[in-house]
């Protein structure tokens, strides 16, 4: 097994989602969404980390924990669950009935994220810095619902992380090059959703339209960068990565109603109506049977 931060051999492996947060909101027995569909238990999410990598990576999580969010540390690890889930997908079969079914993935086809992911990793732990700091766009704001509840969204397609902590939720965008820290996005939040739902408070269905509203946030954002995405190489140094990025930019891409709909599902969102840019209709996703 290749370690995670650092693709030599191990026998050691780690929670994807960190125990401190199952701990906290007793996650083992709640599960996940994999990409045939089905679900699997958070404490089944396990993958191959050397030890003492590991326990490097534990000061990000200690101080996450604990409420201390520095934007580059939440880059990292918004990037490690992405990672993560990678790594974890690729070990399970669309059918687990059937030992020859195909796996959800490949994680060669991951090679340029997980080698992203490892430098990333190495340069952080070296003390080193990047730039742009951090690399993707990094959003942190105040949970809707009053009571602390953990939730979890991550999209492959549009490289999109959501996590809510209790009493905040950070939303990563991990290929965007900061794009989306100088858009609307957060105006968005703060004009629109955050208003709305805090006029329902003490409404019966009140949980349901924070769930909604953070996750059809995180949707349509996350999908507008994916289609306004640039492309990227990277300058490495002893010290510091830095991006280096095209001249110009070229137009985006067009949204795509059976695309849509596809991410809108790895945000737990079904798609009822589709509009375009703006007014589309939403519903929670109904699960299948969990694995």
């Amino acid at each position: 097994m290749r370690c995670l931060f650092t693709g030599q051999e191990t026998n050691s492996s780690e929670h994807v989602i960190p125990q401190w947060l199952q701990r906290r909101f007793n996650l083992q027995e709640q599960t996940v969404y994999i990409p045939n569909g089905t679900q699997l238990k958070y404490k089944h999410a396990r993958v191959p980390a050397d030890s003492s990598a590991n326990a490097k990576f534990g000061e990000i999580e200690d101080r996450i924990s604990r409420g201390i969010l520095n934007p580059d540390e939440v880059y990292l690890w918004a990037l490690k669950l992405h990672i993560g889930f990678i790594y974890r997908d690729s070990s399970l079969r669309f059918d687990i009935r059937d030992p020859n079914a195909p796996f959800l993935l490949d994680v060669t086809d991951f090679q340029q994220e997980v080698w992203f992911f490892q430098e990333l990793y190495k340069n952080w732990a070296d003390g080193g810095t990047t730039s742009p700091s951090p690399f993707g766009s990094v959003f942190v704001v105040d949970s809707l619902n009053p009571t602390p509840q953990f939730d979890f969204m991550h999209c492959l397609v549009t490289g999109a992380i959501g996590v809510d902590i209790g009493g905040k939720f950070i939303l990563v965008f991990l290929w965007d090059q900061s794009d989306g820290a100088h858009a609307n996005i957060l105006d968005h939040w703060t004009k629109y959703h955050e208003p709305r739902v805090g006029a329902m408070s003490g409404q019966e269905d009140f949980t349901s339209q924070c769930y909604m509203a953070s996750h059809v946030w995180a949707c349509e954002a996350a999908y507008w960068m994916y289609r306004h995405r640039r492309s990227f190489s990277l300058m490495r140094t002893p010290k510091q990565i830095t991006l280096l990025l095209p001249m110009g930019r070229a137009p985006g891409k067009p949204s795509n109603e059976q695309e849509y709909r596809q991410v809108c599902r790895n945000f737990g969102l079904d798609l009822v109506k589709y509009t375009g840019e703006v007014s589309n209709v939403y519903r929670p996703f109904t699960p299948t049977p969990s694995i």
